[in-house]
């Protein structure tokens, strides 16, 4: 098994369809890629070593990156401050330090990410709580 892990919103560009429609779905790589894609699976599955399977998989990325997307971007920001800041538990604290509306987050993270600012935020705060008790730490 081979599996290549994208930033929030790194693989819609690829796609170019929203990833919400993903959700609790597989895709093939054939669907994505078409023939290319099915022939990088078979190279990639064929090849015992680690590092040439990621030089594989990294190469046939590259060679096909969509054009910048400042979209992606602002997804990082938004999830890279929900994860750095432990005080934003809303949508709408994340929002107004990004100086973005509400809406616009919900529908860049449907599109993008294929899930809500609000999970991504519940799904942080939860892993933090279950590190912390991890650590011995009380935990209220």
């Amino acid at each position: 098994m081979f599996g290549v892990k994208f930033r929030p919103g790194a693989f819609y560009p690829f796609l170019e369809s929203p990833l919400c429609g993903l959700i609790g779905s597989s895709v093939g790589i054939g669907e994505v890629f078409g023939a290319e894609g099915e022939a990088l699976e078979g190279a990639i599955l064929s090849l015992e070593d680690e590092g040439e399977m990621v030089e594989l998989a990294e190469a046939f990325l590259r060679g096909r990156l969509p054009e910048r997307d400042d979209n992606v971007e602002v997804i990082n920001r938004v999830v890279d401050l929900i994860v750095t800041d432990r005080e934003i538990t809303r949508v709408d604290e994340a929002a107004s330090r990004l100086k973005l509306s509400k809406r616009t987050l919900q529908r860049l993270f449907s599109r993008y990410v294929g899930v809500s600012p609000k999970w991504v935020i519940r799904r942080c705060r939860l892993q933090e709580a279950a590190d912390r008790l991890a650590d011995g730490e009380a935990t209220d």
